[in-house]
């Protein structure tokens, strides 16, 4: 069993600038990364609630490990299954929770 059998992408935003004639260049934005993670639906309809109070139903809990790059409520991720085909594109809801091992996002 493949503990990690996904792979996440985040999303990669440069700002837009004035060139040296006074153009405005528009920034871009394009998913990068190649993260090992764990996808899981949530097939029950359960809630999680948040420090600030709120609650939310997410759709999928993605494990990563907790010594990669720190991830950010509003953050937009991909994640993609080994054959290459996109499982699903979303924003990342509420902190993402770190533990000693892994990291669990909501989305």
């Amino acid at each position: 069993m493949d503990f990690r059998p996904h792979i996440l992408k985040y999303q990669e935003i440069t700002g837009g600038y004035e060139d040296e004639k006074g153009n405005y260049i528009p920034g871009t934005s394009e998913f990068v990364g190649e993260i090992p993670c764990r996808a899981v639906q949530n097939s029950k309809a359960a809630e999680i609630a948040f420090a600030d109070g709120t609650t939310f139903v997410y759709a999928f809990t993605v494990y990563i490990d907790s010594d990669v790059r720190e991830f950010h409520a509003g953050d937009m991720i991909q994640v993609w299954d080994s054959s290459g085909r996109m499982i699903f594109e979303k924003p990342i809801h509420g902190e993402p929770y770190h533990k000693q091992l892994h990291t669990k996002i909501y989305v």
